[in-house]
């Protein structure tokens, strides 16, 4: 699998039935800019160590496959913050599948802020910024955010404290998390805790989408 050609591993990937939930009407562009998000990965992950996978075929399994998943528990009029958004995962993968997504990238190490900066121009993605800071210190944003996701960035009340100056009232924080992860009860009284979305990784192994609404 590994010698197909991007676009054949990335419609293989939306070809899966756990994928289904997933709108069509777009699906030759999402493969095109999903290849060329993989392409990018692939380039700078050689200098860069965006991830621990080399091979591009494991990538889209382990990672696309699960950030893709995040649409679950999106709504899709509101704004987006990926906070420690790293290698831009779920945050583009996310704004491809729905190009009218505001949506911002926060990330701290300013290599890795560069490259989400280069596969914003690369792949001409629109009303996407990237902020290479930790969240406290960027200012005011530059539109209002209902949403905040983590993909793997730290534990519960801590993405819950960094989500708490840019979010909204009301707004929801989105975390993945393990099943035995989702049993720690939160302490952060800001938070209600809102539901949890079953969803899998590509090996079939249970994950959680927990989500949490800020109340005050």
């Amino acid at each position: 699998m590994e010698q197909s050609s991007p676009e054949k591993l990335v419609a293989d990937l939306l070809a899966d039935p756990r994928l289904s939930f997933l709108p069509r009407q777009n699906t030759e562009l999402w493969i095109s800019k999903l290849a060329g998000f993989c392409l990018l990965w692939q380039k700078w992950n050689k200098k860069t160590s965006l991830t621990a996978e080399r091979e591009m075929g494991l990538y889209i399994r382990k990672h696309l496959f699960v950030s893709l998943q995040f649409a679950h528990a999106l709504d899709y009029r509101v704004a987006v913050v990926d906070i420690g958004s790293g290698a831009g995962l779920p945050g583009i993968p996310l704004k491809i599948l729905f190009p009218d997504l505001p949506m911002l990238l926060v990330e701290c190490r300013r290599k890795r802020a560069n490259y989400l900066k280069q596969v914003v121009r690369e792949l001409s993605l629109q009303n996407i910024a990237v902020f290479d800071c930790k969240v406290e210190e960027m200012g005011e944003p530059p539109f209002i955010i209902d949403t905040a996701v983590f993909r793997a960035v730290a534990e519960t009340d801590t993405c819950l404290e960094m989500a708490h100056c840019i979010l909204q009232l009301g707004g929801r924080v989105v975390l993945l998390r393990t099943p035995k992860e989702v049993l720690t009860v939160s302490n952060h009284s800001d938070y209600s805790r809102e539901e949890n979305i079953e969803i899998e990784d590509f090996e079939g192994n249970p994950l959680i989408l927990a989500c949490y609404r800020k109340e005050k």
